[in-house]
């Protein structure tokens, strides 16, 4: 039997925490205690709303997952306050084209 991982030293990165699957998610990891939560989220209210906590273990900031300079900005954060590197990334972010996936093109997905 494995021991549990401790989460104390653990980054996890979220996109699109401004509601639904990612807030819930980010709140369920913020309460279970340890993790480094970087909360990204569309909006600055919902950013201010993270913020507002004051809290060491979470950093929410604005990024749209469709910019790569807003990306790029995150990976250069992340790298620079994080040297241990990232546990996980959840990816809720992001642009639903529509279709079946096997009909769909790579450009669709990019």
């Amino acid at each position: 039997m494995t021991s549990p991982t401790n989460s104390a030293n653990l980054v996890v990165v979220i996109t699109g925490c401004d509601t639904g699957f990612g807030a819930e998610i980010t709140e369920d990891l913020y309460n279970r205690g340890g993790y480094t939560i970087y909360a990204t989220c569309l909006t600055d209210k919902a950013v201010e709303a993270y913020n507002a906590r004051d809290s060491s273990r979470l950093r929410a900031l604005q990024v749209d997952v469709t910019n790569q300079s807003d990306v790029n900005r995150l990976r250069e954060q992340v790298e620079a306050e994080c040297p241990q590197g990232v546990y996980a990334v959840l990816n809720n972010a992001g642009i639903y084209a529509g279709g079946f996936f096997d009909f769909s093109s790579e450009d669709s997905f990019q």
